[in-house]
């Protein structure tokens, strides 16, 4: 529009010289003006037609664009609602899945009870350790607070801005036959780290439940347990988890330790072979934002130590091998953790902006 008031001005300017003066011009000056004002006109049309096609091709490929932004933007909806309809079937789905093996579980226990002679014959812990439990409270918390200490050469491993999954391993023996396994996982989730530390505190208090009875106090917990409370690893002892604020640079982490005794019979002997056993865990919430996201990323550090003496190579391949089941067994509590904390984190609504 712009451009054809242009050409009007210059029209009304081009007649305007024409008539403001006094004198009559003569037939040739007059023929003169009308040829140039002529051409002047000419030239503005073709101008102006040029300018309005191409308006037109920008304004097509504007259209042109928009259109595909539409249909990128229906696509990403549809992929997002297909995401949102398989992460709620795989909840719904560990949920069954779960159930059924509590059932399992209880009707094991029930077997066990009533009818022992129809349980499967397999190799039976003998707890007979009634000093698992000497250190006082306040001395486990020293314990809990000197690993709390170490945790920026525990997590020295972990890369900065970590945005995969990390799974690692590593077993070493001393001389004196203590075994060490040592497994390192890391999660990044497109949550708070707010939010997530207070579903993960939940889903751990639930685990530690699941052990014996629980006493919370002050950020921690506390749980003594026994071989009928803890089949996976049949072991009488304790564990403590305590909570550390961010603090002076060091983000949010959640200290465990646990210290249990048991007897493990070596196969083909059947002789029992005493064990103690301790554990040692840091789960570090390290929040960032990327893209205007909050993210935050879980990283785990898992430390067993396995004790026995005996000179009997098939012994010690049983300890071995226990040591490696109480590993596995921490692993799948971790992954089955953060399944959890994601399941929770996506289908609970946020309390933020309430």
């Amino acid at each position: 529009m712009s451009e054809v008031a242009r050409a009007i001005a210059l029209i009304q300017e081009l007649h305007g010289n024409g008539s403001t003066t006094d004198t009559a011009p003569t037939p040739q000056t007059s023929s003169l003006t009308e040829e140039q004002t002529s051409e002047s006109v000419k030239r503005e049309l073709v101008y102006l037609r040029a300018r309005v096609r191409k308006l037109e091709a920008e304004r097509t490929s504007l259209e042109e664009r928009t259109k595909a932004t539409r249909v990128w933007k229906q696509v990403a909806d549809r992929q997002s609602a297909q995401r949102y309809a398989a992460e709620l079937e795989n909840a719904k789905l560990r949920v069954i899945l779960d159930t059924q093996l509590q059932m399992g579980k209880q009707l094991m226990r029930v077997l066990e009870h009533e009818s022992p002679q129809l349980v499967p014959s397999g190799p039976h812990f003998h707890i007979s350790f009634p000093d698992v439990l000497m250190n006082s409270r306040a001395e486990q918390t020293a314990c809990v607070d000197k690993l709390y200490q170490q945790s920026h050469d525990v997590f020295a491993r972990f890369p900065d801005g970590l945005t995969t999954i990390v799974r690692e391993m590593s077993v070493e023996e001393d001389a004196d036959g203590v075994i060490t396994i040592e497994a390192r996982m890391g999660w990044v989730l497109p949550f708070a780290a707010d939010r997530v530390l207070d579903v993960m505190w939940r889903l751990t208090r639930t685990q530690v439940e699941e052990r014996g009875h629980v006493t919370e106090e002050h950020g921690s917990l506390f749980v003594e347990f026994d071989a009928a409370k803890l089949r996976a690893i049949s072991a009488a002892g304790w564990q403590l988890t305590k909570q550390y604020a961010s603090q002076d640079g060091v983000p949010v982490t959640l200290v465990s330790q646990s210290s249990a005794k048991f007897t493990k019979p070596s196969k083909g002997t059947g002789v029992a072979v005493g064990v103690q056993y301790q554990g040692e865990s840091w789960v570090r919430l390290v929040g960032s934002v990327l893209n205007d996201q909050a993210m935050t990323s879980i990283q785990v550090v898992r430390r067993d130590r396995s004790a026995y003496v005996t000179d009997k190579s098939s012994a010690q391949q049983a300890i071995a091998g226990t040591s490696a089941d109480h590993m596995l067994a921490f692993i799948d509590l971790e992954l089955t953790r953060v399944q959890q904390c994601i399941e929770n984190l996506l289908f609970a609504p946020s309390t933020e902006g309430k």
